[in-house]
């Protein structure tokens, strides 16, 4: 390996930038080809997309179009939190010192943590639920780095090979490890593996939960260079990989504590069933590289999946999505009134921040079941198999579940509250802050697994009697869910307390502290009312029907974010208006938009959708989880079950309506829970996977000709449309309803011919009247064209046509 020393600076300087190059190619079946040539269903059709790459701790990922043919020159930059290991690492055992110590004679050397891993995330093309070309999940994998450049062989295999330390022409080799073998063959047992260097490795990518292999990627020839100041580069450079025992032995802890999750959470299922159906929970979720590099990892880790949007990007996206849902007047007064986590702020506008995240969902992640192509002697076939992906979006043509959209709304939620608790960021951008203010400051949000009666809210019926597992962003006024873990710690689970009667007192005081931690009310503008928990209970804020209401986050339609109206006639008011966007919907049936919804009051007066919520998990990283009295106590957990209180006799029932959820009829469990020694394991643990996420691009989508092409076709039909709708007259003696309509990015971009159909439709009803919104407004960072430049806008045509047509 040559290095030249004249530009190489030492391996432990933390200043220096490493980049890791490799070849790759992808083997993958031919689904285009073959659904060209023997068809099969709309949701089957697929055909190969993007690959993307990158290392623990990576901020962007390196994403390419790989085919079989080898691909040359990729690059990852190795993250600097690898590199500044490597001097810990080197500084803790003196690595070098061992190495020369046994004739080994080094030049500049990288050290690396063995634990150190390249993560991959492909995706195919295909087609969402309304007709969109769309890019869906379609394997993911995670290997040890150092795998990737050598592979473990037993020594007596190596010797067979090269018995002089020659290679089959007769030539001496130049493999490290094969010169050592002389020095070393007598002192090392039958048995010893040693590694030895590989021109390539095979990566396998398969879907979760389903172990058919759906591509193979061949890493070929990787070296590691040094980047220069000056950007030249010098190298390659040598690396070692070292392991830290007393990281191996810790994060070893951590698979058996998932077992215990696994087991202590079933059990808690089995004491609160849910009866309608039993086996609805998700204690653990299948990801590529879970805790200890297992493929196994706590289900509340999907809240700590990484935003996919720089935050640039996310305050032009929230902008928009707030004028979907607010005048002009309330987009003023967010920006002003929530500058801080104004507790009556938030009281008025959070309502609003919720229904703008079903808004997000629908204009950037078209709704598309879990699964991947089966290829059969008939053609391809979808396959159903679910699958929380636990990665950040890759761009705003990436179709997902319900579990998809509800993990890619927390992680924007998550990032704003992050925003709105650094003056510097939350002055750049205000809208990011003020969704930080409300649900973040003064809601537990997370992923809340329900029942409802359809699979996704499109097909929302709530004459249908079966169950059908759902997922959605729920956020739950901080307040009430305090009440909720009260309620439940005073409880018991066949006998046995849920917390010992001596402790419930000072539980409930470690539960306030961590929800509302002294930082958080030290930036109220009037914090009396949050000094305790008593004060707080008996505020204005706690009151079940004036105060702050229980806020879904839609994803997979677009819909109004209240769940329960406590007026009656304001009940009846809703259950009308969602019986009249039924009747205008079946006039604009079919169609590609995204039409407004509100579910809280169907026909029947209860909830459209949503039958009971079962269980609500929060981020590893929320106070819940990591407050250090919590854990003391040994109640910390970030999964809560909706269960049905009782004081005399044992909770026996979960699950928890949205009327429930609105009045506080409903208690909240720990589903498991954690002290202080096992805290810390997972604490490691879970910051190790989570560094293994394959992370956002971090820059725009990229559009082809043709997509800019079709984007402009869909952008003129609209205009053309704005123009016919503005000429007509309202409609004048007849009962009319007015709905909005929302055009996902995917929608404008892949499918002209269906805008043009849904344009079509509506200039055929007769006497309707309407506006269409957003055609001048550019939403920043999205998708640009081949100059660069922003091409995105988010249209939403609001409509008002008399139901006589119906």
């Amino acid at each position: 390996m040559t290095i030249d020393p004249c530009t190489y600076q030492a391996a432990d300087d933390q200043a220096g930038r490493y980049v890791l190059q490799f070849s790759a190619k992808r083997v993958e079946s031919d689904y285009e080809g073959v659904f060209f040539t023997r068809g099969g269903s709309l949701g089957s059709c697929a055909a190969r997309g993007d690959l993307d790459v990158s290392l623990t701790h990576s901020k962007r990922a390196t994403h390419t179009l790989l085919t079989e043919r080898l691909q040359q020159g990729l690059e990852i930059e190795i993250p600097q939190e690898l590199v500044a290991n490597s001097t810990a690492l080197q500084a803790r055992y003196n690595y070098s010192e061992g190495l020369e110590a046994n004739g080994q004679k080094l030049g500049p050397v990288l050290f690396i943590s063995d634990r150190a891993r390249m993560n991959l995330s492909s995706s195919r093309i295909g087609a969402s639920i309304n007709g969109s070309v769309v890019t869906s999940l379609s394997g993911q994998a995670s290997m040890a780095l150092k795998d990737i450049f050598s592979e473990p062989q037993s020594l007596g295999d190596v010797l067979k090979v090269s018995p002089k330390g020659e290679d089959a022409s007769g030539d001496a080799t130049t493999g490290a490890a094969v010169e050592a073998m002389p020095q070393i063959t007598g002192e090392l047992i039958k048995r010893a593996k040693v590694l030895v260097p590989l021109n390539f490795e095979s990566i396998p990518l398969s879907y979760s939960n389903w172990d058919a292999v759906q591509s193979v990627v061949s890493v070929h020839e990787p070296k590691v260079y040094r980047v220069c100041e000056d950007g030249t580069r010098s190298g390659p450079v040598a690396v070692a990989f070292v392991s830290d025992k007393a990281t191996d032995l810790t994060l070893a802890k951590a698979e058996p504590l998932l077992q215990g999750i696994y087991n202590s959470s079933w059990e808690t299922c089995k004491n609160a069933v849910f009866k309608p159906s039993p086996n609805l929970t998700k204690s653990v979720m299948n990801v590529p590289a879970g805790y200890n590099a297992s493929n196994y990892a706590p289900a509340a880790a999907v809240n700590d999946t990484p935003v996919g949007y720089t935050d640039e990007t996310l305050e032009s996206m929230l902008e928009a999505c707030l004028k979907v849902e607010c005048s002009a007047d309330e987009m003023e007064q967010i920006r002003a009134r929530l500058q801080t986590p104004d507790p009556d702020a938030a009281m008025e506008f959070s309502g609003l921040m919720a229904s703008a995240m079903s808004a997000f969902s629908a204009f950037s992640m078209p709704y598309r079941i879990d699964g991947a192509s089966m290829i059969l002697p008939t053609g391809l076939q979808m396959v159903e198999s679910e699958s929380w992906r636990a990665t950040p979006v890759r761009s705003a043509l990436q179709a997902d579940d319900c579990d998809g959209s509800a993990c890619s709304a927390i992680s924007v939620v998550t990032r704003a509250t992050a925003v709105a608790a650094d003056p510097a960021l939350a002055a750049r951008f205000p809208f990011l802050a003020a969704l930080g203010n409300s649900l973040g400051a003064h809601y537990v949000f997370g992923t809340c697994v329900l029942a409802a009666n359809a699979g996704h809210a499109d097909a929302a019926n709530e004459h249908q009697q079966k169950i059908a597992g759902h997922a959605i962003a729920l956020a739950i006024p901080k307040v009430h869910f305090l009440s909720a873990m009260n309620l439940g710690a005073r409880g018991n689970l066949q006998g046995t307390p849920v917390v010992a009667v001596e402790d419930q007192d000072k539980v409930a005081a470690a539960r306030f502290g961590a929800l509302f931690p002294p930082e958080l009310i030290a930036r109220m503008p009037d914090a009396a009312m949050f000094k305790d928990a008593e004060t707080l209970a008996a505020s204005g804020y706690a009151h079940h029907e004036t105060g702050l209401q229980p806020l879904s986050m839609e994803g997979t339609t677009l819909a109004s974010s209240c769940m329960y109206k406590h007026a009656l006639a304001d009940r009846q008011a809703r259950s009308k208006s969602f019986i009249n966007d039924k009747k205008l919907a079946t006039m604009l049936a079919p169609n590609i938009t995204r039409t407004h919804k509100t579910l809280d009051a169907g026909e029947k007066g209860s909830h459209a959708f949503y039958n009971s919520m079962v269980e609500l998990s929060v981020s590893m990283k929320n106070p819940l989880f990591t407050s250090a009295p919590l854990r003391e106590l040994n109640v910390a957990s970030p999964h809560y079950r909706f269960v049905r209180p009782r004081e005399d006799q044992p909770i026996e029932v979960a699950g928890a309506s949205p009327e429930d959820l609105a009045n506080g009829t409903w208690a909240a469990l720990p589903l498991w829970q954690a002290g202080t020694a096992e805290s810390v394991v997972l604490d490691a643990a879970h910051a190790e996977a989570t560094a293994n996420i394959v992370p956002m691009r971090g820059e725009p989508l990229a559009l082809r000709d043709e997509q800019v092409e079709s984007l402009s076709a869909s952008l003129s039909l609209l205009m053309a449309l704005k123009g016919e709708l503005e000429k007509r007259e309202s409609p004048t003696g007849v009962v009319t309803h007015t709905s909005r309509h929302l055009f996902s990015a995917a929608a404008l971009i892949g499918n002209p011919e269906a805008v043009g159909a849904f344009a079509k439709t509506v200039i055929g009803i007769n006497g309707v009247k309407g506006e269409v919104k957003g055609l001048d407004d550019i939403v920043r960072g999205v998708a640009v064209d081949a100059n660069g430049n922003d091409v995105v806008r988010l249209v939403v045509v609001e409509l008002t046509a008399p139901l006589s047509e119906a």
